[in-house]
């Protein structure tokens, strides 16, 4: 190699050098700054308040983005995450978080603002404290009437008319998480109301031949609406009317008249036209899968209510041929029962939950109040209801019997007052504020 040639080639390796050298751009090494104006550190809010929230945002060069968000403690966003886009180096945010969830609860929450420069990004954040809105009780709902639905606001015994629609009542539930009312009447319609003027969002109907009810069983659980109709079908619905939970029974022969879901499973009580109840069936409540049935071999009629009882346990208040009640304990793991405690030999007509330990039944002409925890049965009163219904807020009993509802103080049993409609009452409701 000739010395020229060597002197070319570390003449082209200078100037590459050279030339990448000088390609490069200098490193950003400037981060954006966060002057936070707005909430102050440690503020406290309702959760239903509105919060203004203000920033500055500054940098040597032009901002690509700046946003906002607002978290709880477990880092989930509460709304969406407010982005801007400045035309400089510096901006002003202002913008507003209107918590009109008041469903949001007690604790901490921070404010994380984030500013990004091309290069840099820098995050400041500032801590508030939500507290959530008390829960109140917005109304008493009546259902009641022979040859028509009417819904009245009871108004502690006088009650007023909101709303009437044809078709006898079968069954209705509140969900105060969405303010809407679910409505089961005319033998086979269901409708969605709007909880404030009780006004129909939509309606449909499983169209039914018979005179009698064709919706045989219902429940509300996981803000969906079970039913199951007379002719094999054991569905759910979801607010917006979409089938959720969907299963058909084989048999001809059987439907299912009792419902009661949790989060993992359905029961559905199965009955054959002609005879007494055969099994209960259980399904899995996210795909409505059959998993298992337990035939019943002592002759029972109807089940009255089922509740947990403990891991794997339910606890079932039936009827048997005889008309006399009797309480077992299903174990979802075998698939067999146990009896608790024997029962008084009459007619089981109301099972009502107060809470994980405490179970009103009315059998024969006497309401007992049955505890889990050491298996008594206790005389509450001395009156027979149809239905009982427990509004735990004002800790009251809405019990009714044909015409006639007593209102009761639970922990004192004080009667507070009756009061008789001119027609059957179907069901009493409550609506609260979330």
């Amino acid at each position: 190699m000739t010395s020229k040639t060597i002197f070319q080639k570390i003449f082209a390796y200078a100037l590459l050098s050279f030339l990448i050298t000088g390609c490069k751009k200098d490193k950003d090494t400037v981060y954006p700054s966060i002057e936070i104006l707005e909430p102050n550190n440690n503020a406290t809010y309702n959760a239903a308040d509105t919060i203004v929230v203000k920033a500055t945002f500054k940098d040597d060069k032009k901002l690509e983005y700046v946003s906002v968000k607002l978290q709880n403690e477990q880092n989930v966003n509460i709304g969406s995450i407010k982005t801007f886009y400045p035309e400089n180096n510096s901006y002003t945010l202002q913008t507003t978080y209107i918590l009109g969830d008041i469903l949001t609860p007690t604790g901490k929450y921070t404010f994380d603002f984030v500013a990004y420069d091309g290069t840099n990004i820098k995050h400041e954040f500032i801590d508030i404290y939500l507290n959530e809105v008390p829960k109140k009780r917005e109304k008493v709902l009546l259902f009641a009437g022979n040859s028509s639905t009417e819904i009245y606001d009871f108004n502690q015994g006088n009650p007023q008319l909101l709303q009437q629609f044809s078709g006898s009542p079968i069954n209705a539930y509140i969900n105060s998480k969405t303010q809407q009312v679910w409505l089961l009447h005319n033998h086979s319609e269901i409708k969605l109301l709007d909880a404030s003027g009780l006004s129909p969002q939509w309606s449909t109907n499983e169209n039914c031949s018979q005179s009698f009810p064709c919706i045989t069983a219902s429940g509300f659980f996981n803000d969906e609406m079970y039913y199951a109709t007379y002719y094999q079908k054991i569905k759910s619905l979801d607010n917006n009317g979409t089938p959720k939970f969907t299963y058909t029974l084989t048999n001809t022969n059987e439907f299912s008249d009792c419902i009661f879901a949790d989060n993992d499973y359905v029961f559905a009580e199965i009955k054959n036209y002609q005879n007494s109840l055969l099994k209960l069936n259980v399904h899995y409540e996210l795909t409505a899968a059959f998993k298992q049935s337990f035939d019943y071999t002592y002759g029972y009629s109807d089940i009255i209510g089922i509740a947990p009882y403990g891991p794997n346990e339910y606890l079932v208040l039936l009827n048997d041929n005889s008309g006399n009640a009797a309480l077992l304990v299903y174990n979802i793991i075998s698939n067999s029962n146990w009896t608790p405690k024997t029962l008084p030999t009459q007619n089981a007509t109301s099972f009502t939950v107060i809470n994980d330990n405490e179970i009103l039944m009315t059998i024969g002409s006497t309401t007992y109040l049955y505890l889990i925890s050491n298996n008594s049965l206790l005389p509450y009163f001395n009156q027979a209801y149809s239905k009982i219904f427990y509004e735990p807020l004002n800790n009251e009993l809405y019990a009714i019997v044909n015409n006639q509802t007593d209102v009761y103080d639970y922990s004192s049993k004080q009667l507070k007052f009756s009061y008789t409609h001119s027609t059957p009452i179907n069901k009493i409701a409550f609506l609260y504020n979330k």
